[in-house]
């Protein structure tokens, strides 16, 4: 089975790219993103240990975790995030691992590790590929205010907090870029789907 890492930064375009090879390649996905949603839910020991560093102001009334209140204090602050990060990997790496026996188990032919910190995290040593998507920056600034319903400067701040492109690509075997339109990266995953799959 082969592992393929899939990072890309904010507005780059990444959860597109993993659509396509789910829906298209059939692929089996493991979203780290959704894997962090799911760990940070109430009841969950990371939650717990989330307010016990960050304090109960971004603990909604519902018990929900406020994921704009605390992305506004990590991204302020190098080591907050990187506490943050601290806290969650632990709890991210274990459920890839139990998801990659399943898909090994399932004789999938090939499985996409979609993390945006895929690098930062060390989660590419245990990936036989990686793919990094990128974007002209403003691009990627347009894209992502208008997905989340925050100003360009934030976004920019965000990005600013995060690996580069260029320093992304460094450490990829394959480059998607997600600069044009969708035909355009549509062609350029399927060169790499009969490339590595």
């Amino acid at each position: 089975m082969k592992i393929i890492g899939l990072t890309g930064g904010i507005g780059s375009g990444k959860s597109t790219v993993s659509a396509y090879l789910s829906e298209n390649a059939g692929l089996m996905i493991i979203d780290a993103d959704r894997i962090a949603h799911e760990i940070t839910e109430p009841g969950n020991e990371t939650l717990v240990k989330i307010e016990e560093v960050f304090g109960s102001d971004i603990i909604r009334d519902d018990g929900t975790l406020d994921r704009r209140g605390l992305a506004g204090i990590v991204f302020s602050s190098e080591e907050k995030k990187t506490i943050l990060e601290e806290i969650t990997h632990k709890a991210i790496r274990e459920e890839i691992d139990r998801l990659l026996k399943k898909a090994f188990a399932a004789n999938e032919p090939a499985v996409i590790i979609d993390a945006p910190l895929l690098l930062e995290s060390g989660l590419h040593t245990i990936c036989d590929i990686v793919w990094a998507v990128g974007a002209e920056k403003e691009v990627r600034v347009k894209r992502a205010a208008a997905r989340d319903g925050i100003t360009e400067d934030e976004i920019r701040a965000r990005m600013a907090r995060q690996m580069s492109d260029e320093e992304r690509a460094q450490h990829a075997d394959e480059i998607i870029d997600n600069s044009g339109d969708k035909e355009t990266l549509y062609r350029q995953i399927e060169r790499l789907i009969q490339k590595y799959v």
